[in-house]
C-alpha cells in the first residue's frame, strides 16, 4: 500500500514538474495538452491495483474458506428428523383423540393417547386411556377401528 500511494504521489511530481518546464503558448495548447497527459498517467497509476485485487478475487477457493463438516450435518439432519418425528406424533395424537370424539364420542379430557413406534419410525402401538364418563365406552369397537385405520396394535384401558 505504501509503495502505491508513493507512485501516485511520484506521478504527481513529475507531472507538475513538466507542467512548469513546459512553455506557455497562445491559448495555452501544449499546457492543457500536457495536463491532459499527466491527468491519464494518474488515472492509471490509480486503477493499476485493480486488476491485482480482480486476480486475487478469483483465486480464492471458496470451499477452502467453508469449512464444511458432514459430521455437523447428520447432526443437524438427527436435530430435525427428531423435531419432525416429535411433531408427527404429536398431530397424530391429536388426530386420534379427534376421532375419538367424532366416532365414538369420547371427550378429549377424559382419555390420553399415547404412541409406541419402532426405530425405523413405524407405529407400532397405540394405548388409550379412558376416563370418567368416557370408561362406559364400548373398547372393543374402538380397538377394531383404529386396528384397522392403523394397521397396529391397539390397547385401551380404563384410567
Amino acid at each position: 500500500m505504501k509503495g502505491y500511494i508513493l507512485s501516485i504521489i511520484g506521478v504527481c511530481v513529475v507531472g507538475t514538474v513538466i507542467s512548469i518546464i513546459v512553455p506557455n503558448s497562445e491559448g495555452g495548447g501544449i499546457s492543457k495538452q500536457m495536463r491532459v497527459i499527466i491527468a491519464v498517467c494518474v488515472i492509471c497509476v490509480s486503477i493499476n491495483p485493480i486488476n491485482e485485487i480482480i486476480s486475487y478475487i478469483n483465486e480464492i477457493n471458496i470451499d477452502e474458506l467453508i469449512e464444511y463438516d458432514d459430521e455437523i450435518e447428520s447432526d443437524y439432519e438427527e436435530i430435525f428428523r427428531e423435531y419432525y418425528s416429535s411433531a408427527e406424533l404429536q398431530n397424530l395424537k391429536v388426530g386420534i383423540k379427534q376421532l375419538l370424539f367424532d366416532k365414538f364420542g369420547v371427550d378429549g379430557a377424559e382419555c390420553t393417547v399415547t404412541l409406541k413406534v419402532s426405530e425405523k419410525g413405524k407405529l407400532e402401538r397405540i394405548f388409550i386411556t379412558l376416563y370418567g364418563s368416557a370408561v362406559f365406552k364400548n373398547t372393543g369397537e374402538m380397538e377394531e377401528y383404529f386396528a384397522e385405520a392403523f394397521g397396529c396394535e391397539i390397547v385401551t384401558a380404563i384410567g
